[in-house]
C-alpha cells in the first residue's frame, strides 16, 4: 500500500497520480494506493513529515515531486504485493493513520486502468 499525499492547489498532483495509476496497471495490478488530500488531513501529512506535494509514501520511503519514470517505477516495485509484503505493517500504518486523525479516514483509492 502506498500513499499518495495531495492538494487541490498541486500542480503536479494530477500528473503523478496519473503517471502512478498506468504504472501500477503495467506493472502491479493488486497494489493499492490511498490518496491523501493534505488540505482535509494535513495532521496525517504532518505524522509522516509530508511538506511538499505530491509526495508519495511507503513505510519508511517517500518520493516527492515530479518523479523520473524509472524513480517512480522501482518506488511502486517496492511496494508490490509480494515484495517483501509485511501485513502486520500495514495494519500498524493504517492504526497510525486512524489514531493521528482521531477518526475515519477520506481517502480514495486509486485504481489501476488497463
Amino acid at each position: 500500500m502506498i500513499l499518495l499525499f495531495t492538494s487541490k492547489h498541486c500542480v503536479w498532483c494530477s500528473t503523478v497520480k496519473s503517471m502512478v495509476e498506468a504504472e501500477i496497471a503495467s506493472l502491479t495490478p493488486d497494489l493499492k494506493v490511498h490518496e491523501i488530500d493534505v488540505d482535509l488531513h494535513n495532521s496525517i501529512a504532518r505524522a509522516y513529515g509530508v511538506s511538499t506535494v505530491p509526495t508519495l509514501v511507503f513505510r519508511n520511503s517517500t518520493l516527492s515531486g515530479l518523479p523520473s519514470p524509472s524513480d517512480l517505477q522501482s518506488f511502486i516495485l517496492q511496494a508490490s504485493p509480494g515484495a517483501d509484503c509485511d501485513h502486520n505493517l500495514l495494519d500498524q500504518l493504517m492504526r497510525r493513520v486512524r489514531a493521528v486523525i482521531g477518526g475515519p479516514i477520506n481517502m480514495h483509492v486509486l485504481r489501476a486502468h488497463p
